[in-house]
């Protein structure tokens, strides 16, 4: 072993760049973790690798709806009931308020993040914990207009921080962009999130990550995207306008 570097025998990246065979001396054994997958391996000199763990599953989208209301409390409808030990996140942007949507803890709901500038915007979660689940889902307090958007996720264990949602009531295009450093120690995790206005207009484009449902009624607009993070570094998603309306883009890391 003389004059060999101990990270030698200690690597991490995706699966797929897992090396065939180390070079490392005789009769000691090399380890590397799998940033995508979560899988730990031994690989002893002359044997080959054996994996120490099952990994961790990524966190995946089950469905999404996003919704314009003029009665946020009457909750929003997903297209089909929610399974049981799923996590649910719903964001929500208030069509009239000068104060972020209450959140229904009542429903089992808990508040994430609230903003109270306008455009108010808040994110709230639960756990599903019954095979029996409703479709209809309530996870907001207040009556005011709004837009929602609501997703259910399997293989999610936590939220990471938030990345607040941003606003500008000139906003015409710009890039969401969550930090590098951060996102290395969540993989693999996934990014959902939604963009919403006053107004009618609906994004001329989403970049960066798979543009999802549109909703336009009420006087309010609004489109729901989401990004699978494994192994990206600095994953940006670029949104554009047409117009300068009052506007927010709310996102947030599952892993």
């Amino acid at each position: 072993m003389a004059g060999r570097l101990i990270s030698e025998y200690f690597d991490a990246g995706p699966a797929a760049s897992r090396p065939a065979t180390p070079d490392i001396a005789a009769g000691t054994v090399s380890q590397y973790f799998a940033t995508d997958t979560g899988v730990l391996s031994l690989y002893l000199a002359g044997s080959g690798w054996v994996d120490v763990n099952a990994g961790v599953a990524t966190p995946a989208v089950i469905q999404s709806k996003i919704i314009t209301t003029s009665d946020a409390a009457a909750g929003i409808t997903l297209d089909a009931a929610p399974a049981e030990n799923r996590m649910l996140v719903s964001m929500v942007m208030a069509g009239t308020s000068s104060s972020p949507l209450g959140v229904n803890t009542g429903a089992g709901w808990r508040g994430l993040i609230s903003d109270t500038t306008a455009p108010d915007f808040t994110c709230a979660y639960r756990f599903t914990n019954s095979s029996s689940e409703p479709a209809l889902q309530d996870p907001w307090s207040s009556t005011d207009t709004a837009v929602i958007a609501m997703w259910e996720i399997a293989n999610a264990a936590a939220f990471y921080t938030p990345f607040n949602a941003d606003l500008d009531g000139s906003f015409t295009s710009g890039n969401i962009t969550p930090l590098s450093d951060v996102l290395r120690l969540i993989q693999p995790g996934l990014l959902v999130g939604f963009t919403a206005r006053r107004s009618t207009s609906l994004p001329s484009s989403i970049t960066g990550a798979t543009p999802g449902a549109t909703v336009s009624a009420t006087g309010l607009a609004g489109q729901i995207f989401e990004t699978d993070i494994t192994a990206l570094s600095t994953p940006s998603i670029g949104i554009t306008y047409s117009g300068a309306e009052a506007t927010r883009r709310g996102y947030v890391i599952v892993r």
